[in-house]
């Protein structure tokens, strides 16, 4: 395995890694909404969705709380150029693919909500596999420490 030599990232890493940083904090503020849910709000929603609400099994937000806090710990190292940040960016992305993929093939989330609702984790799993490509990126050329 060569040495890679630290140099310094063009300076739309670090906004880019502000961004990822911020995208994921909202991921945070989602779980926590997600798993806080109150019972009259859950009793407010329509039958079909609050069944499939209360369907997805609890390692599912487990993987959902894994993808957000590896996320914006990945994203934190980014923006502070650390190569710590590769692993947990990779993490977020396998627990938003295991997360995502459940909700996609084997619960009812197209059948209850519409295809519309399938744009949002969609875009979800674009941007984790982005911010690993960036990730791996940063590292391959020097600019994490």
């Amino acid at each position: 395995m060569s040495e890679v030599t630290q140099t310094s990232p063009p300076g739309w890493f670090r906004i880019a890694g502000i961004v990822a940083l911020l995208w994921n904090a909202f991921g945070i503020v989602s779980y926590l909404m997600h798993v806080m849910q109150s019972e009259a709000s859950l009793a407010a929603l329509p039958a079909d969705e609050r069944a499939l609400f209360e369907s997805f099994p609890a390692w599912v937000n487990g993987a959902f709380a894994i993808a957000v806090f590896a996320g914006t710990a990945g994203a934190l190292g980014l923006v502070r150029r650390k190569r710590w940040a590769v692993p947990l960016v990779g993490l977020s992305l396998v627990a938003i693919v295991l997360q995502m993929g459940y909700t996609f093939l084997a619960s009812a989330l197209i059948d209850v909500m519409g295809a519309g609702a399938a744009v949002l984790p969609s875009v979800i799993v674009i941007a984790a596999a982005a911010l690993f490509w960036l990730a791996r990126l940063a590292s391959t050329r020097g600019w994490l420490e």
